[in-house]
């Protein structure tokens, strides 16, 4: 019963999200081992970048779960791919990226065209707090906005390590998500 608040197993989906993640870092971890690439991991060197791409996508993830629990699907995925848009403004904002007009228009058309395509433009898409479907709306709904950003600092910040092996970075961005999505998933359990 989403009326009795988000200890009432809303946080289940935060906590799938860690499961999600952890099935990753397990599999890259197998991956891993199984290619020889121990000694790539061992010397890859740890960067912010790297923990914070992980431990964005973690977050994100658990967010949009979430939020699939407590709004309706169209919000949790308008939310959610925002992420791309959030990217493309960081990147521009502390890589200094340059933009040209015909790309903004083009940000801007991609951006109404998965509103077309997820039928959010219409009747369906609306911003109540609260229905009676979903007593929680409002909350679901913030949950997707921070998904969506969370999904966009994750691709700007796995945007500075393209250098590094996959598998290597994989470990570690798996790592770092399960780290991610625990925290949303302890927040959320200590909340009600």
């Amino acid at each position: 019963d989403g009326a009795l608040g988000l200890n009432a197993g809303d946080s289940i989906g935060a906590l799938m999200a860690v499961g999600r993640m952890g099935m990753g870092l397990l599999f890259f971890a197998v991956l891993m081992f199984a290619t020889g690439k121990v000694d790539v991991f061992k010397k890859l060197k740890l960067t912010p970048a790297i923990a914070l791409g992980g431990l964005m996508i973690g977050m994100s993830l658990a967010c949009y779960v979430t939020s699939t629990l407590l709004t309706t699907i169209s919000n949790a995925v308008l939310f959610i791919y925002i992420g791309p848009v959030v990217c493309v403004l960081l990147a521009r904002i502390f890589r200094k990226e340059p933009m040209s007009v015909l790309q903004w228009v083009c940000l801007a058309a991609v951006f109404v065209g998965m509103l077309f395509g997820n039928n959010l433009i219409g009747v369906d898409f609306n911003l109540v707090p609260s229905t009676p479907e979903f007593p929680q709306k409002g909350i679901g709904d913030a949950f997707g906005l921070a998904s969506g950003f969370f999904y966009g600092a994750s691709m700007f910040f796995n945007g500075y390590r393209k250098d590094a092996d996959t598998t290597a970075r994989g470990v570690w961005n798996f790592l770092f998500a399960v780290i991610g999505a625990g925290a949303i998933t302890i927040v959320l359990n200590s909340m009600g």
